[in-house]
């Protein structure tokens, strides 16, 4: 039976109200929490010293701010048995570097085997969608202790999948278009956001297409010139001629595609990856309901499962 994400803490390790100058002060009071833990005096063969320093390193290489006032700091440990836990709520936020800019308030620390991540990466995944619940936040703030933090989560019996699933690994995305939408818009969206592909939605939010820089490189360029190996003889071209010339009446329904990989949020990895590596596509978007809930691209799958 899949273990409960509430197996994995206890009242002693959900720090409540816990201050700090930075966020290197805060990781050491809840390292210096979660080495007292039993959990952690169980292991043999892991220092408290070497486990710091795994942290520290972790942190330092890539910090594990991951928006919306949330950080994971963590570290895999070889020889480490089960997960290590420690849940602090801060007094107030402090910067952990993340992706969005904004301060962390919410911080779970996780110490993991090196030899076998899925378990972290697992409930990293449920602890996330955790800590981003408005409800959740409001009432973590709000609660006088860790123990009743703790009851909360043991009540909402939140279950750890057996395997990694796209729901595990997603991220939130941050950009979708309208089949109308300029073509001069669309080309802004993505490079202010740093994209190589975006879903194209309808009025209902139900993804429908797929508009991709290759689209938009391709714009006006010949069929043929698909098949060729050179374009030596054609050197005189200019590939975007079309495009700024039409630009102003173009719009994404003109580039999009149809062809694009939309899977459910329970797919495998082994489906993610098949779709990202045979088959091509540039993302993977998770639908529920037709409608685009989570992103997986190649930096993602690195992100989540090779750093991790």
């Amino acid at each position: 039976m899949p273990a409960s994400l509430a197996n994995y803490l206890a009242p002693e390790q959900i720090l409540v109200g816990l201050e700090g100058r930075d966020k290197w002060e805060v990781m050491r009071k809840m390292f210096d929490s979660l080495t007292r833990s039993p959990q952690f005096r169980d292991q043999s063969g892991i220092s408290p010293e070497d486990a710091w320093e795994a942290l520290v390193q972790r942190e330092r290489n890539q910090p594990t701010g991951i928006g919306d006032g949330v950080a994971f700091p963590h570290a895999r440990l070889k020889g480490y048995r089960g997960l290590g836990v420690c849940l602090a709520i801060l007094a107030k936020p402090v910067d952990f570097e993340s992706i969005d800019g904004k301060p962390a308030r919410f911080i779970c620390m996780m110490l993991a085997a090196e030899e076998r991540p899925a378990l972290a990466l697992k409930f990293y995944s449920k602890m996330g969608e955790l800590l981003t619940d408005e409800a959740t936040r409001k009432l973590m703030v709000e609660a006088p202790d860790g123990e009743a933090i703790y009851n909360y989560i043991k009540e909402k019996r939140i279950v750890l999948e057996t395997s990694l699933l796209a729901r595990d690994v997603m991220r939130k995305p941050i950009l979708s278009v309208h089949p109308d939408t300029p073509l001069r818009e669309v080309a802004h969206l993505m490079m202010r956001h740093r994209v190589e592909a975006a879903p194209v939605v309808d009025s209902d939010g139900r993804i429908v297409a797929e508009i991709t820089c290759d689209h938009l490189f391709q714009y006006g360029i010949p069929e043929f010139f698909t098949q060729l190996q050179s374009v030596a003889f054609v050197s005189k071209f200019d590939p975007f001629e079309k495009y700024f010339a039409d630009e102003s009446k173009s719009v994404a329904r003109d580039v999009m595609s149809s062809e694009f990989a939309a899977l459910p949020e329970d797919s495998t990895m082994l489906e993610i990856v098949f779709a990202l590596t045979v088959q091509k596509h540039p993302k993977v978007y998770v639908v529920r309901d037709g409608r685009c809930v989570g992103i997986i691209d190649r930096t993602t799958v690195l992100d989540r499962i090779f750093n991790f």
